[in-house]
C-alpha cells in the first residue's frame, strides 16, 4: 500500500485511465466505495487506498492490469492487481 494519499483529482485521473483502457468495450460499471468515494465527493481530503470488489469480468480485469503495469509508481497503490473469477 502507498504512503501517498490519493486525493479526488488523482482518483478521478486513475479511473479515467482505466476507462480509456476500456474504450470500445461494452459498457462497464465501476463501483467506488469507502474513503475514495468520500474523497471524490469532497467529504474527505484523501484516502490511502481504493476499495474494490473481488469479482470482475475479463475486460475490466485486463484494463485494470494495463493501468497497473503502465507505471511502476502506481504499483504501490494496487496490492492485488490480478483479480479473477473464483474457481
Amino acid at each position: 500500500m502507498s504512503d501517498q494519499p490519493l486525493d479526488a483529482r488523482t482518483i478521478g485521473q486513475y479511473l479515467s485511465e482505466v476507462a480509456d483502457e476500456l474504450a470500445g468495450a461494452s459498457q462497464r460499471a465501476v463501483i467506488v466505495a469507502g474513503g475514495a468515494l468520500l474523497a471524490l465527493h469532497g467529504l474527505r481530503e484523501s484516502t490511502r487506498d481504493v476499495d474494490s470488489v473481488l469479482r470482475i469480468d475479463n475486460e475490466l480485469e485486463t484494463a485494470v492490469n494495463a493501468f497497473y503495469e503502465a507505471s511502476p509508481s502506481r504499483n504501490a497503490i494496487v496490492t492485488s492487481p490480478r483479480i479473477s473469477e473464483p474457481s
